[in-house]
């Protein structure tokens, strides 16, 4: 094993509030705090392709890293012995692999929670329709999406099937029955999971 140990690390950081930790070459580990990237250069060295690897491994089974190995690219989700989830790019810069990890919530917070405004409650109880949740990154899309399918969960009963690259949140069958496909584990792609739905009694 390496010089790292992801599960350990990902926990530390979270311990500190971080949203996001970073692994790229030639540098320690990066974390961004309140918004501003800081490197972890007190605590751990300069990483190099070898160690970035080994952590790679330690968060992936052959599926994932079949994918990495063919299109350079891929994202998915990794819970770590303590339970908590994280939403996980392995990309390449330069020719070497580099790491980007998302720090999820375990809890689902509601839309009051979120400060969102009650249209977004009645948006989540009409039975048909089309409605857009846009922004920057790290803008709470992902999270206002979870915080109106729990609405919906809390509130009605009904079939709900999300389609997600990766799973961030996890839901628990409460009022409905909550399906959650991840494209690459459960799907092959969108298109194909969309098609699927429509035969699978969705609400």
């Amino acid at each position: 094993m390496g010089i790292i140990n992801i599960h350990r690390i990902l926990d530390e950081v979270r311990l500190l509030g971080c949203s996001d930790l970073h692994f790229t070459n030639a540098i320690a580990p990066v974390v961004r705090l309140n918004g501003t990237l800081r490197t972890m250069r007190s605590q751990y060295p300069e990483m190099d392709e070898e160690e970035i690897l080994d952590i790679i491994n330690q968060m992936t089974n052959d599926a994932q890293q079949s994918s990495i190995n063919n299109h350079h690219d891929t994202d998915f989700s990794f819970q770590t012995k303590s339970g908590y989830r994280h939403r996980v790019n392995v990309y390449f810069q330069k020719g070497k692999p580099a790491i980007a990890i998302r720090l999820l919530r375990n809890d689902i917070p509601t839309l009051e929670d979120l400060g969102l405004p009650p249209i977004l409650a009645d948006f989540a109880m009409r039975p048909r329709g089309l409605v857009l949740v846009t922004g920057p990154t790290g803008s709470g899309k992902s999270t206002t999406l979870a915080g109106m399918i729990d609405f919906v969960n809390l509130n009605k009963s009904a079939h709900i099937i999300t389609v997600e690259d990766p799973i961030e949140y996890v839901h628990d069958h409460k009022r409905c029955m909550v399906n959650q496909r991840e494209i690459g584990d459960d799907v092959p792609d969108f298109a194909l999971a969309l098609r699927a739905a429509l035969r699978e009694d969705p609400d």
